[in-house]
């Protein structure tokens, strides 16, 4: 830990479009260290994310082969290309944030996701957090096999179960269905543009 409260390293299991509330925990880290040897539960949602559409809540779920009942390290995980998954993720995040404010800068970081092909889930989610840690100017991204020795000292809470009370922003069905807190990181980028970092800040300074 250092003089400031942040933590050298923390170590990351990577979860599919993490939450706003992960985001505001991995500001106080100074290096993000890809947790790949840890065992894929279902219950830790790495795997899944949530958006807000038309209709409320929207959960998405990679498919991975051997359906949740997987049991092996994260990085031998693979995806169940046989499902149109891309497809319908794409179509549901197209629909849910095309009206968003700032969707038109951001569709091109993220669109390409859906159309190349990823056989394995720690390959697509660390992928997809490097996007988002490049759009918020977050620091590195380590991508470690679980020897961390040689990083300094590693905290490893479980960060993707974190759920936060955080400061309502802008969303595009805010009207219909109030403020929904704690979803996807991309609900706040495609919501609050350059803004989404300023607002993790302050959040941060909120814990």
């Amino acid at each position: 830990m250092n003089t400031d409260g942040s933590a050298s390293s923390l170590l990351f299991p990577v979860p599919y479009l993490p939450s706003v509330s992960l985001f505001i925990k991995l500001q106080s880290s100074n290096t993000i260290v890809i947790d790949a040897n840890r065992a894929f539960k279902k219950a830790e949602h790495i795997n899944r994310c949530s958006i807000s559409g038309a209709n409320g809540i929207i959960k998405l779920s990679v498919p991975v082969a051997g359906g949740r009942g997987v049991k092996q390290p994260l990085k031998n995980v693979r995806i169940a290309n046989n499902e149109p998954w891309q497809r319908i993720h794409w179509g549901s995040i197209y629909s849910a944030y095309a009206k968003s404010a700032f969707f038109i800068f951001y569709e091109h970081k993220f669109a390409p996701f859906y159309q190349k092909n990823y056989n394995f889930l720690l390959d697509f989610n660390t992928e997809l957090l490097a996007v988002c840690c490049e759009i918020l100017k977050f620091r590195k991204l380590i991508e470690k096999d679980g020897n961390q020795e040689s990083n300094g000292p590693i905290i490893s809470p479980l960060l993707f179960q974190i759920k936060m009370s955080i400061p309502a922003y802008q969303q595009v069905f805010i009207d219909k269905h109030n403020f929904i807190s704690d979803l996807s990181i991309v609900d706040l980028i495609f919501n609050c543009g350059p803004e989404s970092t300023v607002y993790l800040n302050r959040c941060l300074s909120l814990i």
